[in-house]
């Protein structure tokens, strides 16, 4: 049987109740035929969620800590959160992508064949893995859908444009509010249809292959102002690339609310 060899990559700043979910639900993915390794940058601002960690990589040899840049004490503080929202500030941004940046050096360096990017704040179905291997795609995310404000729609983490727009953009082509509204009902429709979907951008549960040759650079700055946030700035390099990005949406991956 040919083994996969996969990097599980996971910048971590997180509550301890909801990292003990998530690395739970780790421990439950089916790794048939998978050889995982893991790849933890500890940048908690509680002790117990590094303890958290540390258990984790004394149960598994192949897991790894990485300590997080230390924030400067009179630098003010970089997210915001409360019981409702999670606000990221630029430069906690491009912080973030540069962890991101050391994870794909490091599998590409160590010869793995991929990179799974997963944010912490999610509980993984045991087969969330399996599925994404099986897509044999270079970059393939698991779709998920979350409300990014408690009360309000849930809608999938995955778009085909800009910020976060979930309805086609056409050369030349002006669309009214109304038909915004009726695409993007259309796109909802589509995600939730199991199945493999090319889209524009996408993040919190990625599987990159080698193929996409994780060992380069492919976070960086981009300078469309449209184009904001933590997906956006590993996607762009990638359609540059030629690489297509691709969702899938057949096994679910849930989201602890709030995310944001």
């Amino acid at each position: 049987m040919t083994i996969t060899r996969l990097l599980l990559g996971s910048p971590i700043r997180q509550q301890a109740p909801v990292l003990a979910a998530f690395l739970e639900s780790l421990e439950r993915l089916d790794l048939s035929g998978i050889e995982l390794g893991y790849y933890f940058i500890d940048d908690n601002e509680q002790p117990d969620s590094s303890a958290l960690l540390e258990r984790f990589a004394l149960r598994y040899a192949s897991a790894r800590i990485v300590k997080g840049r230390a924030a400067d004490e009179d630098s003010p503080p970089d997210h915001y959160r409360n019981e409702y929202t999670h606000i990221w500030k630029e430069a906690l941004v491009w912080k973030v992508a540069a962890y991101k940046d050391t994870i794909l050096s490091a599998a590409g360096n160590e010869g793995f064949d991929g990179v799974f990017l997963i944010d912490s704040d999610l509980i993984l179905h045991p087969q969330t893995l399996q599925r994404l291997v099986r897509s044999n795609k270079d970059i393939v995310s698991n779709v998920f859908w979350t409300s990014w404000q408690p009360g309000t729609r849930p809608m999938p983490q995955v778009w085909l444009h800009g910020e976060y727009e979930q309805y086609p953009l056409e050369r030349r082509q002006a669309l009214t509010e109304e038909q915004k509204t009726l695409e993007t009902e259309l796109f909802y429709g589509r995600m939730r249809v199991p199945g493999l979907y090319e889209v524009g951008g996408l993040g919190a549960c990625t599987l990159i292959s080698k193929k996409s040759d994780p060992g380069r650079r492919l976070v960086r700055r981009n300078s469309e102002p449209r184009l904001l946030g933590r997906g956006s700035a590993l996607l762009r390099p990638c359609r540059r690339a030629w690489l297509a990005a691709v969702c899938r949406d057949d096994v679910s991956c849930l989201p602890f609310i709030p995310r944001h």
